[in-house]
């Protein structure tokens, strides 16, 4: 199955090792102002974006990374795990103001055929609209993320 979004995939110069202790200076625990929360292993990473000083938007991105020696730099691969609570938390939204737009869709009803058909069009321009918004934001936050770590890695935020 093709990811929503493709991981990236960048070089830092630094060495494997200063690379590990970077980000492992970006985490901290849920209630640390560092920008994330998370495991750094010898090859791979774990990320979580940390609420506590941000508190923006309902998406929290799970990055799962790894690190591998490749020409005396470091290359690191970066992609986001959707987590089912991501899912839930915008399809709430979307079934919410959905739900409001249906309610709205009764109502015209009850003022005639092209009411009804307008209502309906525009309900399905909006359901639309919200997915493409919520898919927009989802995106926006890995790829703020990413540049987190590329900074972090001191690599060219491309």
């Amino acid at each position: 199955m093709k990811p929503i979004i493709p991981p990236v995939e960048f070089f830092s110069s630094l060495s494997k090792a200063e690379a590990r202790m970077s980000l492992r200076e970006l985490c901290g625990s849920k209630w640390d102002k560092l920008p994330f929360e998370g495991k750094v292993d010898e090859n791979s990473f774990r990320l979580v974006k940390n609420r506590f000083p941000y508190s923006q938007g309902l998406t929290r991105p799970l990055l799962v990374g790894s690190l591998a020696e490749q020409d005396g730099k470091t290359k690191v691969t970066v992609e986001l795990v959707t987590k089912i609570s991501d899912i839930v938390g915008w399809l709430l939204v979307i079934i919410g103001i959905l739900g409001f737009a249906g309610y709205s869709f009764a109502y015209m009803l009850d003022k005639g055929t092209f009411a009804a058909i307008a209502s309906s069009v525009s309900i399905l321009v909006l359901g639309a609209g919200l997915i493409a918004l919520s898919y927009f934001f989802i995106r926006l936050s890995f790829h703020n993320c990413v540049n987190k770590i590329k900074k972090a890695l001191g690599s060219d935020l491309q």
